[in-house]
Order: structure tokens, then C-alpha cells, then sequence
């Protein structure tokens, strides 16, 4: 079983407003743990004004997703990483995810065809062996944020998951 821990940089949005922010909290970030070299995407769960967005360094490598968020002693709030897959699954499914040399706690949502499957906090472990968190279903993207945002957002199982690529707004 393969297991997984916690992107080119492109134009974000211009302006003053949130998006803005939201652009320069994540590039900041990035450059800060050094993540500057993955892509981003804006990650909307949910609908409506409850909606979450997160701008998302996209870990899409082997070597991304291994290292995931280890090392990171803070996520801010609106920053967050998105692990994507190339293809379908094979035949065992996709990986769990586990926290070893993770500093925080973090919440994931696990993603299929658009929809939240699964939602999990997951603690730090710094020995092995680490707990494995995995939806127990299909899924095609995980998004690793903050503990306590999911949850404070009212993000449940069900809810619509929207990635837009190239964007941190």
C-alpha cells in the first residue's frame, strides 16, 4: 500500500480583494516551506455563500504527494494542498494518507467525480507506524487544510467540490 503525506507558479488575480489576498497568503506560503515550485488551483466545497474556498498548491507528482505538508509548522487560513492522480485508480484504490513528520493537525476532504466522499482530521506522528486515513471509498483528489476548517465550515459528505486550475483566484 502506497501511503501519502500532506506546485509552476501562474498569474493570480489582480486587484485589492479577497481573491487578491487569498493569492499572496498562498504564494507566500509556498515560498515560506519551500512548495514554490508546484502549481495552484482554487478549491470551492460546498455551494452558496457557506461555500469554502481554498487556494491550493496542487501536489500531482510522486514526489509532491510523498512530501505533502511535512515540515509545514502552519497552514493559514484559505491556503491549503490538493493531491491529484494521474488516470483512474488501479486495482487497490488510491493511497491513504498519513501525518509522519507532519507538525499540525489537518483536516481532509477526499473527492470524487465533483463530490465530497469522505472528510477526516488527522493528527501529527512523528514514529512509525502513523495511523493510515482513507475514505474507505473511490476517490480522484484529497485537499489538506487546517484542522478545525471543514468542520467550521459545515463541510459534510455530499457536498460539491469545484477545482479550478491555473487559478489562486
Amino acid at each position: 500500500m502506497l501511503l501519502l503525506t500532506a506546485c509552476g507558479p501562474v498569474e493570480g488575480p489582480r486587484g485589492d480583494g479577497p481573491e487578491a489576498s487569498s493569492s499572496v497568503a498562498v504564494d507566500e506560503f509556498a515560498r515560506a516551506n519551500d512548495l514554490a515550485g508546484l502549481t495552484r488551483a482554487r478549491v470551492t466545497v460546498g455551494e452558496g455563500d457557506g461555500a469554502l474556498v481554498v487556494d491550493a498548491l496542487v501536489a500531482d507528482t510522486d514526489a509532491a504527494r510523498a512530501r505533502g505538508l511535512q515540515g509545514v509548522p502552519e497552514v493559514p487560513d484559505g491556503v491549503g494542498m490538493l493531491f491529484a492522480f494521474d488516470g483512474p485508480p488501479g486495482p487497490g484504490g488510491r493511497p491513504g494518507f498519513w501525518m509522519l513528520d507532519t507538525l499540525v493537525p489537518l483536516d481532509i476532504a477526499f473527492a470524487a467525480d465533483g463530490v465530497v466522499v469522505g472528510i477526516a482530521t488527522m493528527v501529527p506522528c512523528t514514529a512509525r507506524p502513523c495511523p493510515v486515513t482513507h475514505p474507505g471509498v473511490a476517490y480522484d483528489v484529497a485537499l489538506e487544510v487546517a484542522a478545525g476548517v471543514l468542520t467550521d465550515a459545515g463541510i459534510v459528505p455530499g457536498d460539491l467540490f469545484v477545482r479550478q486550475d491555473g487559478a489562486a483566484g
